[in-house]
């Protein structure tokens, strides 16, 4: 027999469903971004093509374009924010991807 889950007595007094709305919007931002476009079916268009750069070398050329892959994938997937900035954070070989977004009139941040 199925069960029907129902949501926390706390997420229905609204105590935490700001943060857990936050969570949420976070754990979506990276799938967006770590999500191979053509891997989920019924949305090929769904995620980005970031995995291309893996071997690539960390370099302006391939920052740029990872940066203008990951701006409309975010826009399209994720409309409750607003992305307000997305920065390169470089560690010697590798690069995280610090994203500054606006929800509910305030601001955060996620990296992937």
């Amino acid at each position: 027999m199925d069960k029907i889950l129902f949501p926390s007595l706390s997420l229905l007094s609204g105590s935490f469903a700001l943060s857990d709305e936050l969570e949420h919007i976070k754990q979506s931002i990276k799938t967006i971004v770590l999500t191979q476009k053509t891997s989920v079916i019924g949305e090929p268009d769904f995620g980005t093509n970031i995995s291309k750069y893996l071997d690539k070398p960390v370099n302006e050329e391939n920052i740029l374009d990872i940066m203008t892959d990951i701006i409309p994938a975010i826009m399209k997937y994720e409309p409750r924010i607003s992305v307000k900035r997305i920065q390169p954070v470089i560690d010697k070989t590798k690069i995280y991807i610090k994203i500054e977004f606006s929800y509910n009139n305030a601001n955060y941040e996620v990296e992937v």
